[in-house]
């Protein structure tokens, strides 16, 4: 198994898990914040502040291909976990411009841009079956999207802006940090407000395989929260 870490000094470094070494040092041209994984382990996007997208082979750690957005910078991409419209690896983005991408990662082709927000787009997500693309926003917004048809299908309006979101393994729950210290639960499935939690400064999230726990930063601490109630089951200092 591989992990990727992104770093400032331009560079991403793929590491062998088990023996703790570094098997491919990947160059960019500016500095790199962010790294997924394709759902196969076999290809790697890296996010440079130039606003480009890097496209890596795991294996030999050669580029396949960049891709430039453009103007804005993006935010967080996702991959599909499924094949869309006939193309083999799909991969979202979402942009400081107010858009949400869609590309096809084997030819950097741009398949889609999705429009709506006055703001930047903080986040997007898929569900596991691939069938809706969920994405958020600065400007509060969350929408989901029905991938067949490129429709909104539920919208959730939150009263501050969205800094960062998370998914739950079997999609159906969004977490939301958002500018007023405010978590917000969504139901991914009907844009309905689940749950808020008070008083946590979200810049990551993330769900438990369980859904009953998360992960996140609070006063320079990292916490896991118990959903259910909101109270910190443990800290790390």
């Amino acid at each position: 198994h591989s992990l990727a870490s992104a770093s400032s000094d331009q560079t991403v470094r793929l590491w062998n898990i088990s023996a703790g070494q570094v098997l491919h040092v990947l160059e960019h041209t500016d500095q790199v914040w962010s790294v997924t994984f394709a759902p196969d382990g076999r290809t790697l996007a890296s996010l440079s502040d130039d606003s480009i997208l890097w496209i890596w082979d795991v294996d030999s750690g050669r580029l396949l291909r960049t891709i430039t957005v453009g103007t804005g910078k993006v935010s967080s991409v996702a991959f599909s976990p499924e094949p869309l419209d006939g193309r083999s690896l799909v991969l979202a983005s979402a942009n400081g411009n107010h858009t949400v991408q869609v590309w096809d990662a084997t030819n950097g082709e741009l398949v889609r841009t999705l429009e709506g927000y006055s703001q930047a787009v903080i986040g997007v997500a898929f569900s596991p079956d691939a069938r809706t693309l969920i994405s958020s926003g600065k400007d509060g917004t969350v929408r989901v999207w029905d991938t067949h048809t490129w429709g909104v299908t539920h919208t959730y309006q939150a009263s501050a802006g969205v800094l960062n979101m998370a998914l739950s393994r079997d999609g159906r729950m969004l977490a939301l940090g958002c500018q007023d210290r405010m978590m917000r639960l969504v139901d991914a499935t009907n844009g309905e407000l689940a749950r808020t939690l008070d008083g946590y400064y979200m810049t990551q999230i993330a769900f438990s395989p369980d859904k009953r726990t998360l992960a996140s930063e609070h006063n320079g601490d990292i916490v896991l929260l118990d959903i259910n109630t909101g109270q910190i089951r443990q800290k790390f200092e």
